[in-house]
């Protein structure tokens, strides 16, 4: 199942990659086809983030728990899984929700952005902190693989 791990990072980095698209078409100025872009990469980082999040969650729930957690637990760097993968798993859950935010966002408010600072603030506001915890999530689960490196080591 660590097959999994590759491609759950590699549907992280492109959602992190499709909100940023968003971000760059808000500054830009919605032209028609500013706005079909934003949309477009709305549902890009959505298709993303759930297909981490099933990856992922796969991952979890059949390898991690059974074999990397035992092997972290036991080894120098315990505090690999109690603090970074105990904390990636509360962000996991806010992702998807985050997503759909995003999505509804840029599809209610397409074409009315140029001149509603409101709405360009609250898609900076929910893509930012979406790349953030995205990010975040990547440095943790790079922390949590060195865990289990140590571990094996040891």
């Amino acid at each position: 199942m660590t097959l999994l791990i590759a491609p759950h990072v590699v549907f992280g980095e492109l959602a992190i990659l499709s909100f940023l698209w968003v971000i760059v078409e808000v500054i830009r100025g919605p032209s028609a086809a500013g706005v079909l872009r934003a949309k477009v990469a709305s549902v890009l980082g959505v298709l993303a983030i759930f297909g981490e999040w099933v990856l992922a969650g796969t991952y979890y729930t059949v390898d991690y728990g059974k074999n990397v957690k035992p092997a972290i637990l036991g080894g120098p760097w315990p505090w690999a899984h109690g603090i970074f993968t105990e904390a990636k798993e509360h962000i996991y859950l806010f992702l998807p929700f985050l997503s759909v935010v995003l999505l509804a966002l840029v599809w209610q408010y397409g074409g009315l952005m140029k001149g509603n600072r409101s709405a360009r603030f609250m898609v900076y506001g929910v893509a930012g902190i979406s790349i953030l915890l995205l990010a975040l999530s990547a440095i943790m689960g790079y922390m949590i693989s060195n865990g289990y490196r140590e571990a094996l080591v040891h």
